[in-house]
């Protein structure tokens, strides 16, 4: 068999849907051209579309061990292993991907967002920034770095960051929310009411920024 051609065929089977058809073919690939990285690379990401995570992580490996050189083969593993909830491998194979390219900007958000989840504030923090220091245009950044900065009772801080999220994303409901959350902690009850009542406009179904919003606006006639 050629193997462009049986690539193509699995490939066409996996965009039809047909998950088991592709991976049969696939793995009599792996059989027939067992250092062909592809194969294995599509094996894992399959594997883990049906559920089956330790089939992918094991693929990922497989297809880790034959590659050199190329950051995306750590990261796949990485990202495999973030979705099992196993962090700090995904942790140690995200910095792989960055030692081959330190300015591997998919690794560095993922360090970030492993960090984050890891409760390590402050390096999560790190990595995000440093990424916006490579890739300006990586807007969401700020938005972690906004989540990051409340719980570290920052709200200056959170407030800045999300405000610059929100020049490109004017339309998140959850930013503004988060906005005025911040604003409160901040002290600042007016800006916090407009940042909620955008929020509920955008999203009237949202309970919390409802509950949220009238209870700032009964504080408000309060100390009026």
């Amino acid at each position: 068999m050629d193997f462009n051609e049986g690539l193509g065929k699995a490939l066409v089977l996996e965009t039809q849907g047909k998950i088991d058809d592709a991976i049969t073919s696939y793995e009599a690939l792996a059989i027939e051209f067992p250092k062909e990285k592809a194969v294995f690379s599509r094996l894992g990401t399959l594997f883990f579309r049906k559920g089956d995570l330790s089939a992918g992580i094991k693929n990922f490996k497989k297809a880790l061990s034959l590659c050199e050189g190329d950051p995306s083969c750590p990261y796949d593993l990485a990202v495999a292993y973030y979705r099992a909830g196993q962090l700090e491998n995904a942790v140690e194979y995200f910095n792989k991907s960055v030692e081959i390219n330190e300015n591997y900007l998919m690794g560095i958000y993922w360090l970030g967002l492993t960090h984050y989840h890891l409760g390590n504030l402050e390096e999560s923090k790190n990595y995000y920034k440093k990424l916006l220091g490579l890739n300006p245009d990586f807007k969401i950044c700020h938005y972690h770095l906004g989540v990051i900065n409340n719980r570290l009772a920052d709200y200056k801080g959170a407030i800045d960051e999300f405000e610059q999220f929100l020049k490109v994303d004017k339309d998140s409901s959850t930013a503004w929310a988060h906005l005025g959350s911040n604003y409160y902690e901040n002290g600042d009850l007016d800006k916090a009411v407009e940042a909620y009542s955008k929020a509920v406009k955008l999203q009237p179904m949202d309970a919390k920024s409802k509950q949220n919003l009238k209870l700032l606006l009964e504080l408000k006639e309060k100390f009026s």
